[in-house]
């Protein structure tokens, strides 16, 4: 159901009001920004923040990613690799949802959680590292590491450490 008080082209006309104020566009600059619309009336009149972006003409590197992009990413990728290992181990593995139902985590046994972290490669003056931050609730949890690809949508080498703390 869309908000009557957000017509698109006023969504459009105080997102262009910040562009010429700030001079840029961000996610975090439209959440922070006062007068503005919340995420959600934005997705729900314009669709992502790349299609808000393309519709005002607002042009960004192709390498930047989104973060709503990666997170239905991450969201797809984990569901996709919960299932998996649940039909590898049907009988030791359960996947189960995080209080907010964004995240998976793997019940082991019924007796430990697993959870589930993405990492991606972050480039340094001298090479690259690779960069993730877990949950602050599953960092005393068993972590299975998923190192990602380039275009972080798909798991190219997996470790196992016993908790982050």
């Amino acid at each position: 159901m869309r908000d009557s008080r957000w017509p698109d082209e006023k969504i459009l006309k105080r997102i262009r009001r910040l562009l010429k104020a700030k001079g840029r566009l961000s996610e975090s600059l439209l959440l922070k920004a006062s007068g503005m619309p919340s995420a959600s009336t934005i997705h729900k009149h314009i669709g992502s923040y790349r299609q808000l972006y393309e519709r005002l003409g607002y042009d960004l590197d192709d390498c930047h990613i989104f973060w709503s992009d990666q997170c239905q990413r991450s969201k797809r990728l984990r569901r996709a690799l919960g299932e998996e290992l649940e039909t590898l181990f049907p009988n030791h593995i359960a996947v189960k949802l995080s209080w907010r139902g964004g995240r998976s985590i793997l019940r082991i046994d019924d007796t430990f959680m697993v959870s589930i972290l993405f990492c991606r490669r972050e480039p340094l003056k001298a090479g690259c590292c690779w960069a993730a931050t877990p949950a602050p609730a599953e960092r005393e949890c068993v972590t299975l590491i998923c190192l990602l690809n380039a275009r972080f949508d798909c798991v190219v080498h997996y470790y196992i450490v016993p908790r982050l703390g």
